[in-house]
């Protein structure tokens, strides 16, 4: 305040000399501030008999809305919106009695100076490992409200202009990372990412500019480690040639909502649905791949299920014997020629008559090159 200028009780009607004058105080405040000056009396004990409290400056009276007017018990207050240095001189608060007395006004000698900015800190590195989340924090609290300050965050020098969403989309960069930034109830400023990917890399920064258009910035360099896909899981299977078809199962649960792509593969190479392979989803937790007509030569070998998930493929390696069916499967005998069809065709078919067929015909037929009698 600007002191007690009052030093008298007050009594009806008597006439109290002029006290001296307070010594002028001096504030200093930085630009685009909002700055406040307070003027108290103390020593009175009806603070209503101030019915008026003026503000001056340079003797001219203060009226525009640049100034705000408030008053709060004993404490009368100016405030200066945004203050530049052209505003800097001598203030004065001046009160008005409604008795006979008189009060000394208070006087401030008024600097406005630049804000004295930091040295900024050393870049800091910082890994994010990929698939995961990370959060960068900046704490500049007490300066970013002295002073009003506007914060905004960048990615290698493009601004995130949004308070949260994609960053791929916000700095124009090939991820697809999602970002929120956000002040906590302790003052500090946070950006926040998820769904890493390995295009989230970069230098971000926590900006803090000033009125005059400085700017005071904390700098991260942010990189990304890739994550390695994990030794497969082994399941050593058997299979037989006796049996029609061999199946394999993959469980997924775990994973079910972070898949992108689910396939099966056979010493390398992608399988697809067909004749020889049936590939069924019983429900986003199981996968199923049906083996038809085994044949040891053809279909033992190493059958992997992949899961491909954003930063890494999980897998189930089955390593698949098949044995050799004992049973016959000598289809070199034909049987007799068919009689004539409404084609005027005739067949015969390879066949197995031995002890211990695995099936009595082959898929294999030839038509009688003869023309037949009836035709």
């Amino acid at each position: 305040s600007s002191g007690i200028n009052a030093e008298w009780p007050l009594r009806p009607g008597a006439i109290v000399l002029q006290p001296t004058e307070a010594e002028e105080e001096r504030r200093r405040f930085t630009v685009g501030s909002d700055a406040t000056l307070q003027c108290s009396w103390s020593g009175i004990e009806d603070q209503n008999l101030i019915t008026l409290v003026r503000w001056f400056r340079r003797g001219q009276r203060l009226r525009s809305k640049k100034y705000t007017f408030e008053r709060s018990g004993q404490n009368y207050t100016l405030t200066i919106k945004d203050i530049q240095k052209k505003d800097k001189g001598a203030y004065t608060c001046s009160p008005k009695l409604d008795i006979d007395m008189s009060l000394a006004d208070g006087r401030f000698n008024v600097e406005v100076v630049d804000a004295v900015l930091p040295e900024a800190p050393e870049i800091t590195n910082f890994v994010i490992t990929e698939g995961g989340m990370g959060s960068l924090n900046c704490n500049y609290k007490v300066a970013k409200e002295n002073n009003d300050l506007e914060l905004f965050w960048t990615r290698d020098e493009s601004q995130l202009k949004a308070a949260s969403g994609s960053l791929g989309v916000e700095v124009g960069s090939d991820t697809e990372a999602m970002y929120e930034t956000y002040t906590d109830e302790n003052g500090l400023d946070w950006i926040r990412i998820t769904d890493v990917d390995l295009g989230v890399g970069g230098v971000y920064s926590c900006n803090y500019q000033y009125k005059d258009g400085r700017v005071f910035s904390m700098s991260f360099n942010v990189t990304v480690k890739e994550v390695e896909d994990p030794s497969d899981i082994i399941r050593n299977i058997t299979m037989k040639e006796d049996f029609e078809f061999g199946s394999l199962l993959c469980n997924v649960t775990t994973l079910a909502n972070r898949i992108k792509r689910f396939y099966w593969e056979k010493d390398g190479v992608e399988l697809m649905n067909g004749d020889k392979y049936t590939i069924s989803e019983t429900s986003d937790n199981f996968h199923t791949l049906t083996v038809q007509t085994l044949d040891a030569d053809l279909d033992q070998g190493v059958y992997r299920c992949v899961a491909e998930l954003k930063e890494m493929n999980l897998a189930v390696r089955f390593n698949v014997s098949v044995i050799k069916s004992t049973k016959n499967t000598d289809f070199t005998k034909w049987t007799d020629f068919s009689v004539c069809d409404k084609q005027n065709k005739k067949y015969r078919f390879r066949t197995c008559s031995e002890v211990g067929c695995l099936q009595k015909y082959a898929y294999v037929y030839e038509v009688d090159s003869e023309p037949c009698e009836n035709a």
